[in-house]
């Protein structure tokens, strides 16, 4: 089944792409094993990233921020694709979403 998501790679602006859902594309995309996070409200929504992008000192993308305060660092590429909490399934990000993330990542430092 294809999904769209949004890339978003170091000193980059977010890009819609088309793929292919499988963890394969999924690991080929962030470069290694997935990591699932939800650091924003929409629950619908999942960000994944490189799970040993410290570790492997992947390229800083952009940092995630409370009330001026660095929570996170997101390693090499990003990728944020839809989530279905009752499957577990990977969808495609909500079109009503694309704009919001697309403005949000256009940022270096990420408000959550």
């Amino acid at each position: 089944m294809k999904i769209k998501g949004l890339l978003i790679k170091p000193d980059e602006t977010p890009s819609l792409i088309e793929f292919e859902e499988s963890l394969e594309n999924l690991q080929r995309y962030v470069g290694g094993n997935i990591e699932i996070i939800q650091p924003f409200e929409d629950d619908d929504v999942d960000v994944i990233i490189n799970e040993e992008g410290k570790l492997n000192g992947l390229p800083l993308n952009r940092l995630l921020t409370s009330k001026g305060n660095i929570i996170d660092a997101l390693m090499g590429d990003i990728l944020i694709v839809g989530a279905n909490n009752e499957t577990g399934e990977t969808i495609s990000i909500p079109k009503e979403k694309i704009g919001k993330y697309t403005d949000l990542f256009r940022d270096f430092f990420i408000e959550i």
